[in-house]
């Protein structure tokens, strides 16, 4: 029995065959597991907003700038002489060889004021051994250099939006690693 075929009057074999029901099955699927992520993270917004109302507005303006800090802390470790600022995120972490030296970057985010952000890093590079060698403010972003020994170090400070970030780099020999496990 021959079939028929809109657009074709001979019978023949169907242009849209299994290989595009099979690309429409897949092109479903991947849409509805981006749909389903969408939905969890929507819905894990709407639980920290809620939250944050249920609570009856007692907390403070810092609780809601923390709403915008990343939920996942990036990988990597914390310096033993320049320590993490206490609630801050760990948003990036390098940490790379180059001939006998070792460059190390890591950016922290955090809710807290910029004077307690500067305060609490002025104390730690002391407390860690170091001497602040210079200090600059350049369009809002306050640079410590530092330096301790062989190892030289600088620390950035600068509000973003709502929260501060806090760049540090430390160069120090490949022989000597100032790093402290990941907390």
């Amino acid at each position: 029995m021959a079939r028929e075929y809109r657009g074709s009057r001979t019978p023949g074999p169907q242009l849209r065959g299994d290989r595009y029901t099979r690309r429409v099955k897949l092109e479903l699927a991947v849409v509805s597991v981006v749909g389903a992520f969408v939905w969890i993270f929507a819905l894990i917004g709407v639980f920290s907003v809620a939250s944050t109302v249920a609570s009856g507005g007692a907390e403070s303006a810092r609780s809601d700038r923390l709403l915008l800090s990343p939920v996942l802390e990036a990988a990597g470790a914390d310096i033993a002489t320049l320590p993490r600022f206490p609630d801050a995120s760990r948003r990036e972490y390098q940490s790379e060889v180059y001939g006998d030296l070792v460059i190390t970057e890591i950016e922290y985010v955090t809710g807290s004021d910029e004077e307690t952000v500067r305060s609490f890093y002025r104390e730690a590079a002391v407390r860690g051994g170091w001497t602040i060698t210079d200090v600059t403010l350049d369009r809002g972003e306050w640079v410590y250099s530092l330096r301790s020994g062989d190892r030289r170090g600088i620390i950035e400070i600068e509000p973003q939006a709502d929260l501060i970030e806090i760049d540090i780099e430390l160069s120090e020999p490949s022989s000597r690693r100032g790093l402290v496990t990941d907390r």
